[in-house]
């Protein structure tokens, strides 16, 4: 097996937790993800979703939960993503629907000497 960052343990991991979609407005905040979402795709992983907007993304993983009892996993971005999917995520939590909602980080400075 080659080289394995973190994202792909969370691709890993969501699929072991049988997350069949994972809905998303691509992005800087989560490229890695992304990247191993779509090295994933042959593999059984979690297909992508993309969507325009969070809330959109938000809303599906929503009916998607109603439709098939089962969750699916929305990507939203830092700070202003998630400020977007706040009131999809509240909606959802008023319907007592499951889902996982994965945050992506802000913007970083690497020390110096470090790679990003």
């Amino acid at each position: 097996m080659g080289k394995q960052y973190g994202s792909d343990v969370i691709v890993d991991y969501l699929t072991q937790l049988g997350i069949e979609y994972v809905a998303f407005n691509p992005g800087a905040t989560f490229r890695g993800i992304h990247d191993s979402l779509i090295r994933r795709q042959d593999t059984g992983g979690p297909r992508i979703i993309e969507c325009l907007h969070e809330e959109i993304a938000v809303a599906i993983a929503h009916g998607y939960a109603k439709a098939t009892g089962k969750p699916m996993a929305v990507f939203t971005h830092n700070v202003v993503g998630l400020m977007h999917a706040s009131m999809a995520i509240f909606n959802a939590w008023c319907d007592r629907v499951p889902m996982l909602v994965l945050g992506g980080r802000g913007p970083w400075i690497p020390p110096a000497g470090a790679r990003g």
